[in-house]
């Protein structure tokens, strides 16, 4: 998810990387360097985000990629 501007065609999951999804608006990992933020990372359908400000537009973007499997 990212505020105020859409997300660009290079702010994406690469394969083989670990991202940590929070669904606290700014509080996942980033993608790229322009602001998209990882939000949820799972096998379900939905997903509640928090941390939103009234009067902002935000925009979200669905991705599907495999991850390295390491915790770090």
């Amino acid at each position: 998810g990212k505020a105020n501007s859409q997300i660009l065609d290079t702010e994406f999951p690469l394969e083989d990387k670990f991202y940590t999804a929070n669904s606290s608006m700014g509080s996942g990992s980033q993608l790229g360097t322009n602001g998209a933020i990882v939000l949820y990372s799972g096998a379900g359908n939905e997903v509640e985000i928090t941390n939103l400000a009234q009067g902002t537009e935000y925009f979200f973007r669905l991705f599907e990629f495999n991850d390295d499997g390491v915790r770090s």
